[in-house]
């Protein structure tokens, strides 16, 4: 089985550690490069995109992505928005034999994200619900992983969303 691992970066030594880039090891289990995805989602991350770093700083430890429990389970479902699907993508990219399920709310995904990221959410799961928001509005995100739990049987969901949404939706599936 191939492990996936990330590190938490910074732009300087002691501050301000916000990426945590997927580490990806081949076949053999030897490293294999890097997979970072950074939302422009405020002033670090944005001054990240339009002035690239010559170098990053690692902090602490390898670590485990948060869907490293998910192989507890046979069935889950991974619900996101936008540049939440990128905690997931380890575990997209990992090929073990559980049945993966994704629903996943961005504006313009392939554009913002690019063709590798919406193929690598394909693989894991072929019929995905990838919800282009500017194509469709928002969507009603209880409502839709409501019905992916009924239709698929799955024994846990992943969420990763902001706080509110995240509220919202445990609450629709407490409910």
């Amino acid at each position: 089985m191939i492990i996936y691992h990330g590190y938490v970066l910074s732009t300087k030594q002691d501050c301000q550690f916000h990426l945590k880039p997927e580490l990806k090891s081949d076949a053999n289990g030897k490293p294999d490069g890097f997979s970072i995805v950074v939302s422009n989602a405020g002033d670090w991350t944005n001054n990240i995109i339009h002035n690239p770093p010559k170098k990053l700083w690692v902090h602490g430890y390898l670590l485990h992505g948060l869907l490293y429990t998910s192989r507890l389970f046979h069935k889950i479902i991974v619900v996101a928005t936008s540049s939440g699907i990128r905690p997931p993508l380890s575990l997209f990219l990992c090929n073990y034999n559980e049945q993966i399920h994704v629903f996943w709310s961005t504006p313009t995904p392939e554009t913002t994200y690019g063709s590798k990221i919406r193929d690598t959410v394909k693989k894991a799961d072929p019929n995905a619900w990838i919800w282009d928001t500017h194509k469709q509005g928002h969507p009603d995100m209880v409502a839709c992983t409501y019905k992916m739990v009924v239709e698929s049987g799955v024994e846990a969901v992943y969420i990763i969303l902001n706080l509110k949404l995240t509220r919202r939706v445990v609450y629709g599936m407490e409910s």
